[in-house]
């Protein structure tokens, strides 16, 4: 995990505060039907389902977005050959924005949480998905001010904090070149970031597509093939930024015969980048000899708790029923990663999940069967403040260097998941932001406050003297013991005094 730096002065005084960070779940179903030249479905193979990025309005009170998801579908048909159709659905969701006057920044990332196809009719389907998006409303807030007179001592202390931006690089083309077999059915394409830091001004990143075409020849058999990428755009950021990928697929085509062709991807990679500092927070603050009364209010600081990716080993396996014991080859292998809220754990935060991976299991005779193979992880973030705030998880997770086998009646996986975290702390502080004197209970008319530094050789009856008060009252108004006063040259009653306060 990526060490945090501070990138920001301590007199900066603004951070980002996390307005909303929850999970918005929707539910969308539709029905389609397949035209005459497909054939009819006899059994479903694999559905996979892409979000489109939403388009979105922030207005009114609330912000909404209207995006597509866009589904992929292979089958067997009532003959045994093999189908492929990919099909498209609308969704739209609305969240509450009450923001008042605030200016803010607010993203969606939204993947397909649940898909269930099911067959109506020998050419029609019903879908029926769920999707769950991750909506944050960002906007930069000032560090409340203390408004305090003349001659005020005000008690600070630091408070981490951090500010936060999402940069994106636009959409851009992804291609190369792809041997296969066969007659193409699908293509896939997964986007995967190696390595992402800022420089000065810009974000670099690299990266690579993993492309998947799968074909049939006398069988189903999928070729994959990774196509290294490198992209730089405009960050306003510098080295000690820290930054989590956030990579997307929006379509995968492949053109070409059975002999051999070229794989093209739209993609696009955001980053997500903040800098931790601490800002000084007047928690208590009182006027110099004086009474005086402190107001207080409630300030909502977010603080970033750990930022950057760490990679962790998943596996998993499931034992084959009867219908599938036969089947030993493997193709079409896809995945996808949920996650859970982050949670405190002691010293730390422990984040759960789910990688999930599809594939399809063939046999000898041509015959299919969809399999899915899930690998639960855990993964421990230390140094999270043991405070009252609530966490806010932005994860994010790219499984590689898949491996899948077969042997003694079971399936079995294993690869490494690359977790890209930003988990930050939205905690409540109570702040001075205002002091106002108040008369004492014997005194009906302002007074005047001035303050003393005594010199070297000074002593408290000496100090009383020159400004034309007894040294017992001098003694009476700074708290200090009247017997300090009756030597005229003893030096050692300042002892420990750094300043004197005089009434007038």
């Amino acid at each position: 995990m990526a060490e945090k730096q501070s990138a920001v002065p301590s007199e900066g005084r603004t951070f980002t505060e996390d307005l909303f960070g929850d999970a918005v779940f929707c539910d969308i179903s539709e029905e389609f039907t397949l035209p005459e030249y497909e054939p009819e479905i006899k059994k479903i193979l694999r559905v996979t389902a892409r979000v489109l990025p939403a388009g979105k309005y922030v207005g009114g009170g609330r912000a909404e977005f209207a995006g597509s998801v866009v589904y992929g579908l292979i089958y067997r048909g009532t003959e045994g050959e093999t189908g492929c159709v990919s099909l498209s659905s609308d969704y739209e969701f609305a969240v509450p924005c009450n923001n008042g006057d605030r200016e803010i920044a607010v993203f969606a990332d939204t993947v397909a949480d649940s898909v269930m196809c099911r067959p109506l009719a020998p050419r029609r389907l019903q879908f029926r998905t769920r999707l769950k998006s991750r909506v944050q409303m960002l906007s930069d807030s000032a560090v409340p001010p203390c408004d305090a007179p003349p001659l005020t001592e005000i008690l600070r202390s630091t408070a981490p904090v951090c500010l936060r931006k999402r940069i994106t690089g636009g959409e851009f083309e992804i291609g190369g070149d792809i041997k296969v077999q066969g007659r193409p059915l699908a293509c896939d394409g997964t986007v995967s970031v190696t390595e992402m830091h800022c420089e000065q001004g810009e974000v670099y990143c690299r990266g690579e597509l993993w492309a998947r075409v799968t074909c049939e020849d006398g069988g189903l058999i999928t070729y994959e093939k990774r196509i290294p990428f490198e992209r730089r755009f405009d960050g306003d950021v510098d080295k000690s930024w820290l930054c989590r990928p956030i990579a997307s697929c929006w379509s995968c085509e492949y053109t070409g015969d059975e002999n051999g062709g070229e794989v093209s991807a739209v993609a696009e990679v955001e980053a997500e980048c903040c800098a931790a500092f601490s800002v000084a927070l007047a928690r208590d603050a009182f006027v110099c000899g004086a009474p005086s009364v402190a107001e207080k209010s409630k300030t909502e600081l977010t603080s970033c708790v750990d930022c950057g990716s760490v990679t962790v080993p998943v596996n998993g396996s499931r034992v084959l029923t009867g219908e599938e014991a036969g089947l030993d080859r493997v193709c079409a292998p896809w995945w996808e990663v949920a996650f859970e809220n982050p949670e405190r754990d002691g010293s730390g935060a422990a984040v759960r999940g789910n990688a999930v991976l599809h594939c399809i299991l063939q046999g000898e005779g041509g015959e299919c069967a969809p399999v899915k193979i899930e690998m639960p992880f855990r993964v421990r973030l230390e140094g999270v403040a043991s405070g009252g705030g609530r966490l806010y998880g932005n994860l994010s997770g790219t499984l590689s260097s898949v491996r899948i086998k077969t042997e003694k009646g079971s399936v079995s996986a294993e690869g490494e998941l690359s977790v890209s975290v930003i988990i930050t702390e939205k905690a409540t502080e109570s702040t001075v932001c205002s002091v106002k004197t108040v008369p004492s209970e014997d005194e009906k008319t302002p007074f005047g406050v001035s303050v003393v530094y005594p010199q070297k050789g000074d002593s408290l009856w000496q100090i009383a003297k020159r400004r034309g008060v007894s040294p017992a009252e001098l003694c009476r108004m700074n708290g200090l013991s009247a017997e300090l006063c009756e030597d005229p040259d003893s030096e050692e009653s300042l002892a420990g005094v750094r300043a004197l306060t005089l009434k007038r």
